[in-house]
């Protein structure tokens, strides 16, 4: 989904549109919730939410460790990989996991 924000376009990132609604209800009016029932999600999707969330934070965090020719889906793409696989490797604790995904940047 596109979507503009400061008179930019970009894109909107979510993996079910089931979850539209629970990811934006702080800017949605309720009447634009209606007709989605509530959302079970699974420990795994959670996780999945959790790593993406954790990977857009984690560009801004390593922004001088990408190459200069990375654009914004190439920091991204490799910040989420790295969440993914500190999940894997069992890296709970937030210091930790960003300490794996700026390792694997600088491996790039």
């Amino acid at each position: 989904m596109q979507a503009l924000n400061g008179g930019r376009l970009g894109l909107l990132r979510f993996y079910d549109p089931r979850l539209f609604p629970v990811l934006f209800s702080h800017v949605l009016q309720p009447e634009q919730c209606e007709g989605v029932g509530p959302v079970a999600l699974s420990d795994a999707q959670v996780d999945i939410l959790g790593c993406a969330a954790d990977a857009t934070r984690a560009i801004a965090q390593q922004a001088i460790a990408f190459p200069l020719q990375w654009g914004a889906e190439q920091r991204f793409q490799a910040c989420y990989r790295g969440m993914l696989e500190a999940c894997r490797e069992g890296l709970l604790v937030d210091v930790e996991r960003e300490a794996f995904v700026s390792e694997q940047v600088r491996d790039v």
